[in-house]
């Protein structure tokens, strides 16, 4: 790859689908909230993601997920697959819409641990008895797509972001990423 290539899982989510979507009259309801203008522009933007082979023992039971978390600060919302994913679900994307990679693996893996040790503990106090959580790097670099839509313009600028793979709008973390973003 070259150095502006990027391993990107294949988005779900078209250009077309995400300008229905930033234009829905749902999103268009709430303009009062967001104090959202009329849509701009769509730009694509990528977040590198490490992906990892998850082990969960307690017990006798053992869980094998494939998790991957965000590298831009850890505080993402961890995506989860069936399997790892296979080489045509993904693609080499050459764009410069993408931020950096921060986190160091020893940082990713101790974030990842603690917010699988949170989601197991919801599920009960008793089932965390013999607790064991493994994590191996299965994808070093992952890249998820994403839509930013502009809204506006000047002072009255604002964006909205969708996950275009799995076609949801993130909420203020995100955003306040891309904005720190567009401002460095």
């Amino acid at each position: 790859m070259t150095p502006q290539s990027s391993k990107v899982l294949r988005a779900n989510v078209s250009r077309q689908q995400a300008e229905i979507a930033f234009n829905s009259s749902g999103l268009r309801r709430l303009s009062w909230i967001y104090d959202l203008q009329p849509l701009r522009s769509i730009a694509d933007l990528y977040i590198p993601f490490r992906l990892y082979r998850v082990s969960i023992e307690r017990g006798s039971t053992r869980d094998i997920r494939w998790m991957a978390l965000d590298l831009v600060f850890g505080g993402l919302d961890p995506f989860t697959f069936e399997s790892l994913p296979a080489a045509d679900d993904m693609n080499i994307v050459n764009n410069r819409n993408r931020l950096l990679p921060k986190l160091e693996d020893s940082t990713a893996r101790s974030l990842l641990t603690t917010k699988i040790q949170r989601v197991l503990f919801q599920t009960g106090f008793f089932r965390m008895r013999g607790l064991n959580i493994q994590l191996e790097p299965a994808i070093e670099e992952l890249h998820m797509p994403y839509w930013v839509g502009f809204f506006g313009a000047n002072e009255k600028a604002s964006i909205k972001v969708l996950d275009a793979t799995r076609g949801v709008i993130e909420g203020g973390k995100f955003r306040r990423l891309v904005h720190e973003w567009l401002a460095s």
